[in-house]
């Protein structure tokens, strides 16, 4: 007798535009497919407009992995390409699972001798876009509760937190279907490696976002509605502008 065969990944896609100033100035998309057993997820960031003249700059990043019993994210490979705004490529690869923890391989290769990562400290931490995978496919901590929960991080480079707490709760339209709309706070605790090159965000006030649960059938996802941002120079949102389950529409209420 064949072996049952595992129900279809569902597809869920999310689009982005990011403003500074109000002014849009790149997107954002991400993408992730979840299965019983196993995850893949994707990435992609650019600039457009003017600020693709003064800071060009693009982000593509992968990851995959598997599903535990548990329900926890267990990553695999997370990989990640990266053009900087002076022109500068980068070209990551970190393999988690291994018996020596996560082993990372960097083209250019990276100096790490000055800001070492231990193993105890890479214990137990997941890449970065399967953090944003546990937080949407509602998995690695309270399902119904995205905002009270502590993600541990290893990109390759550096160790950090992120550590999440309820603001408020808010009503959402009755069209919504009993959804919940929290306000969150984010906060970014470096714990050791490579500090933050663009920004210290440790010394900058919180980031807060938006999420909106979306009913899907048999899988619940949680999603930013809206992310933001005060720094001394200004403010920096990404708002949801697309939203797709299996390629069709999702019926999130956009932010205005």
């Amino acid at each position: 007798m064949p072996p049952p065969q595992e129900r279809p990944a569902e597809r869920i896609s999310l689009g982005y535009t990011l403003r500074i100033f109000a002014i849009p100035f790149g997107h954002m998309d991400y993408a992730a497919a979840f299965a019983p057993s196993r995850y893949t997820a994707e990435m992609h960031f650019r600039t457009s407009g003017l600020a693709a003249v003064l800071w060009k700059s693009k982000i593509d990043a992968s990851a995959e992995g598997r599903i535990g019993a548990d329900g926890l994210l267990l990553p695999g490979v997370y990989t990640t390409q990266s053009l900087s705004r002076h022109g500068t490529q980068q070209w990551v690869r970190v393999v988690y699972g291994g018996k020596g923890g996560p082993v990372m391989t960097a083209v250019p290769p990276y100096d790490l001798s000055r800001f070492p990562v231990t193993g105890a400290q890479k214990k137990g931490a997941v890449d970065p876009l399967t953090a944003i995978s546990a937080i949407v496919g509602g998995m690695n901590g309270p399902a119904d509760e995205p905002c009270g929960r502590t993600l541990a991080v290893f990109d390759g480079r550096r160790r950090y937190d992120i550590a999440f707490s309820l603001v408020r709760e808010e009503p959402l339209a009755a069209t919504d279907r009993g959804a919940k709309l929290r306000l969150c706070k984010a906060e970014y605790r470096h714990i050791a490696g490579i500090r933050q090159e663009v920004v210290d965000v440790s010394s900058v006030p919180a980031i807060h976002a938006e999420f909106v649960d979306v009913p899907a059938g048999s899988q619940h996802y949680t999603v930013a509605r809206t992310i933001w941002s005060s720094f001394l120079w200004g403010a920096v949102s990404a708002r949801l502008t697309d939203a797709r389950l299996d390629g069709r529409p999702l019926a999130v209420a956009f932010a205005p």
